[in-house]
C-alpha cells in the first residue's frame, strides 16, 4: 500500500508553478481591496488629487464665464478646457500614485508581497483601478461642464475622452516609474510635482510658443507633453496643429509604452534592492 501511494505525492507540487505564474482570482480581489482601502485612507494624496483639480476647474470656468468673448480667435473658455483636462491626467496619476507606492515599500509591505507569487505587473495593475476611477470621474465632470457652458462641441466629446486616456497612460506610467525607484515618499512627491509643473511649461499651455526663441520653441514642440497638448488643442476651432494627429498619437503611446516597461523593470520591492 505504501509503495502504491507514493506516486500521488508529486501531484500537488506539480500544480505549484502554475499557481505562482498566475495568481488566482481571489488574490486579485484581495489586492484590489487592499489598494482601494489604502487609497481612500491616504488623505494627504487622495484628497488633494480629488479636490485640487475640481477647485481649480470651478475657478477657471467661472472666470471663463465672467470674461466676455471678443468674437475672434480662441475664447478663454476654449483655452481653459484643455488646461483642466491636462491637470486631471497629471494629478492623481502622478502625485496620488508615486507617493503611495513608495510608502508601501518603505513600510515593508512590498517586501512581504515580494515573497508571494504576486508579480510586479500584477501588483501595479491592481493598484490602478482606484486612481483610474477618480480620473474618469473628474474627466466626466469637466467635459460635461464644458459642454453645458458651450466651450465643447458635443461631437468632440469622444475625441476629448480618447486624448485624455492617452495622457492618463503616459503620466500614469511616469507615476509608477517614480514610485518604483524613489527613495522616500517626500522624494516621490516632489519629483511628481516637478514633472507635473514641467509638463505644463513644456506643453505651451501656460507659456505660449510665441514667448520663446524660435529654436527653443521648436525643440519644446518635439517633447511628449507638447504632442499631448497639440492633440487637446486640435479639437479647438481655429487652432493650427503643430504635428499631424497620427504622429502625436504615436509619440504619446510610444512614450507611455517606454515608461511602462521601465516602471515594471526598475520596480523595487525593498528599499535596499538594486
Amino acid at each position: 500500500m505504501n509503495t502504491r501511494s507514493t506516486p500521488a505525492g508529486p501531484n500537488p507540487t506539480a500544480t505549484g508553478p502554475a499557481t505562482a505564474a498566475a495568481p488566482p482570482l481571489s488574490a486579485t480581489r484581495e489586492l484590489l481591496g487592499l489598494h482601494t482601502r489604502e487609497f481612500l485612507r491616504d488623505r494627504r494624496n487622495s484628497l488633494a488629487a480629488f479636490l485640487l483639480p475640481l477647485a481649480l476647474g470651478a475657478l477657471f470656468l467661472a472666470m471663463a464665464e465672467a470674461i466676455p468673448g471678443t468674437g475672434t480667435g480662441l475664447t478663454f473658455g476654449q483655452l481653459v478646457i484643455p488646461m483642466l483636462l491636462l491637470l486631471t491626467v497629471t494629478s492623481a496619476p502622478l502625485t496620488a500614485t508615486s507617493g503611495p507606492v513608495t510608502n508601501l515599500r518603505t513600510r515593508g509591505s512590498l517586501r512581504l508581497l515580494g515573497t508571494t507569487p504576486v508579480s510586479r505587473a500584477h501588483l501595479l495593475l491592481t493598484h490602478m483601478p482606484a486612481r483610474l476611477a477618480l480620473v474618469l470621474l473628474q474627466l466626466a465632470v469637466f467635459i460635461t461642464a464644458g459642454t453645458a457652458l458651450g466651450h465643447i462641441a458635443p461631437a468632440d466629446i469622444p475625441a476629448l475622452f480618447g486624448v485624455s486616456l492617452l495622457g492618463l497612460l503616459m503620466f500614469g506610467a511616469a507615476g509608477y516609474l517614480i514610485g518604483g525607484v524613489a527613495g522616500g515618499a517626500d522624494s516621490a512627491h516632489h519629483t511628481s510635482m516637478f514633472v507635473q509643473m514641467a509638463s505644463y511649461l513644456l506643453s505651451f499651455m501656460f507659456l505660449p510658443m510665441g514667448m520663446l526663441p524660435d529654436g527653443l520653441a521648436k525643440a519644446v514642440s518635439y517633447l511628449p507633453p507638447s504632442f499631448l497638448a497639440d492633440l487637446f488643442f486640435s479639437l479647438t476651432p481655429g487652432w493650427e496643429q503643430l504635428h499631424p494627429t497620427w504622429l502625436s498619437v504615436l509619440v504619446v503611446l510610444g512614450t507611455a509604452a517606454v515608461l511602462t516597461a521601465l516602471a515594471v523593470r526598475l520596480f523595487r520591492w525593498d528599499q535596499g534592492e538594486r
